[in-house]
């Protein structure tokens, strides 16, 4: 029992299903009283796991702003006059607009006019602020003179409003909005403005700067699509600068307390590990290329101020050695230049490839065949010594011989074949890509094969061969079938031993959608690891044994679920 499952009790108990817990009436409401006083209860839904209203004010918590003015400050130190520094938000908030040189106020919110202001009242020598929004801009006041010829290039009429006297003032366009942007890209990218705060939906996509090589992202998005898009901004090759390096930093806020017991972050940092399973980078702990948070390097337990203080500084620190980023880079990239290839790579705890019931199977069944071979012997011994003429004991010995014989060699091999975590591993995979080709799942089958590899405290799995679809399909098959079991449609059960359900596993819910892909799944699994069978879990019977294979499965028993991520690797790796 944890907090999801205990929300998914909660949820039914007291609203959806009611009816079917009978109850006191007074305690029902006593309950929910108690709930709604926490802040666990929003609109009729319990939330233990996520609440929304706390995830709106992480996304807008004012510990980013601090954030982003201790970001600007350190790379301002590093990079000096050569900073070009983009910041993007979700927001203008305009009406903000009053608050800009107005010391009674105090910037509180995230937006593009709350960040500029926050920035600017830092004071930072050297620091010269722009903000380039769709109805918002603002410069400097001194480019006045640089702004001048842009507007006769452009053909447009434009003019400065001060903001009281705080050294900037917003530009009034009469004109295109497009020519407003590229003027602002050209004093961004000769140093009038170092510093630019703009919205994702303007600078987000499609927008060209390359001579960025900062950027924070202080936005809430997620998806893969959008984040990438933003990121996008940084990365460019600028021709000016040969050697240019960027840091994209990424804001997350999360509690400082209560962390270490629970083992999750809040909503926020959920948000950001989304973001990072997609993108790929130089790791922080082995110097390979490959996607995941984890490559950050980040402490396991944030669960203090201290320790999130020292995750910081310690990414400060990385952030500011850009030449060092910049040969980490290229020695990596030496190492995979000419045949570079990025794989869904699945990495399973060894704990999950103990020997189990299948390879002590396989142990005693070897042992058996071995006695029985010995015994044949000596039979066939003592029997030639006693009764050479007795022609019916022969051909029994013999075959007492031959059986075991085979029983050696059948079972040889299985014990063989499952002798380490790899070779376990690499069955099961195996057995997992002869059924994706047999049911015609893979789009490019031909010259597909399994690639495993063994580190310290762990195996690594992948497809070599396919396009990436394949290898992503394959990963998510590997993923569903050494996961924990939670709902699947059908479930893989050792025939003999279905009262014990501890070698028992999840059939992937692409094999799970037909009953003919699961038999299939079950046929080439039994070819691979052993006399399996699938189950239809959708019935009385099958959902006694689902039940049990979640409180008895050897996968749930140990709650190690794989991490999936991408790693780049080389011809010869």
């Amino acid at each position: 029992m944890d907090n999801g499952w205990m929300e998914t009790l909660l949820q039914g108990f007291l609203y959806e299903d009611a009816e079917a817990y009978p109850c006191d009436k007074v305690y029902r409401e006593e309950l929910i009283g108690r709930l709604k006083s926490a802040g666990c209860i929003h609109r009729n839904k319990i939330q233990l796991t996520t609440n929304d209203k706390v995830s709106k004010l992480l996304v807008s918590s004012r510990g980013k702003l601090d954030s982003i003015n201790d970001i600007v400050e350190a790379e301002y130190e590093s990079l000096g006059s050569e900073l070009r520094l983009l910041i993007l938000c979700d927001f203008i908030k305009k009406e903000m607009l009053s608050m800009v040189g107005n010391a009674s106020t105090v910037p509180c919110e995230l937006g593009a006019v709350p960040i500029f202001e926050y920035i600017r009242r830092k004071g930072m020598q050297g620091v010269r602020l722009g903000v380039l929004s769709g109805s918002v801009v603002i410069v400097p006041s001194d480019v006045c003179e640089a702004l001048t010829p842009l507007f006769e290039k452009y053909m447009c009429e434009g003019s400065l409003t001060p903001l009281g006297d705080t050294g900037y003032s917003r530009v009034i366009l009469k004109g295109s909005g497009h020519h407003i942007v590229s003027m602002i890209t050209e004093l961004f990218t000769c140093g009038q403005i170092n510093v630019l705060v703009g919205t994702k939906s303007l600078l987000g996509e499609g927008w060209d700067s390359p001579c960025i090589n900062s950027l924070i992202l202080a936005t809430y998005v997620g998806s893969f699509m959008l984040s990438n898009q933003m990121r996008g901004r940084a990365i460019r090759v600028f021709k000016d600068q040969p050697d240019k390096t960027s840091n994209i930093w990424h804001l997350a806020c999360v509690f400082p307390t209560g962390l270490e017991s629970s083992g999750e972050l809040s909503g926020d940092y959920e948000t950001l590990k989304r973001r990072f399973d997609a993108f790929l980078g130089v790791s922080a702990l082995d110097g390979v290329i490959e996607s995941g948070i984890e490559r950050l390097g980040l402490e396991k337990n944030l669960n203090s101020r201290k320790n999130i203080e020292k995750c910081n500084q310690r990414t400060m620190k990385i952030a500011g050695d850009r030449k060092g980023l910049r040969e980490t880079w290229e020695n990596d990239l030496k190492v995979i230049y000419g045949d570079m290839r990025v794989e869904e790579v699945e990495e399973v705890d060894k704990g999950l490839l103990e020997p189990g019931y299948l390879f002590l199977n396989a142990v005693v069944m070897e042992i058996i065949s071995v006695i029985l071979f010995i015994l044949s012997i000596l039979s066939r011994t003592i029997g030639s010594a006693s009764a050479k003429n007795l022609f019916l004991p022969g051909i029994m010995i013999y075959i007492a011989i031959i059986a075991a014989f085979f029983g050696i060699c059948k079972y040889g091999y299985r014990l063989l074949s499952l002798w380490t975590p790899q070779k376990r591993m690499k069955k099961a995979a195996e057995g997992i890509l002869d059924a994706l080709i047999q049911t015609g799942k893979l789009e490019e089958p031909m010259h597909c094969h399994v690639v495993t590899e063994e580190a310290e405290a762990a195996v690594f799995t992948y497809l070599k061969g396919g396009n990436t679809r394949d290898k992503t399909l394959f990963a998510e098959c590997l993923e569903e079938f050494w996961g924990i079991i939670d709902n699947p449609r059908y479930l893989l059960v050792l025939k003999k031993r279905r009262w014990k359900m501890s070698e028992s596993y999840a059939v992937p819910d692409i094999f799970g959608k037909k009953k003919e892909d699961a038999l299939c799944f079950a046929s080439c699994m039994r070819k691979a690891i052993g006399s399996y069978e699938a189950v239809y879990t959708r019935n009385p019977e099958g959902r006694k044994l689902l039940l049990k294979a979640r409180t008895k499965s050897f996968v749930n028993k140990n709650d190690k679920i794989i991490h999936g991520k991408k790693r780049v690797k080389s011809e010869f790796e």
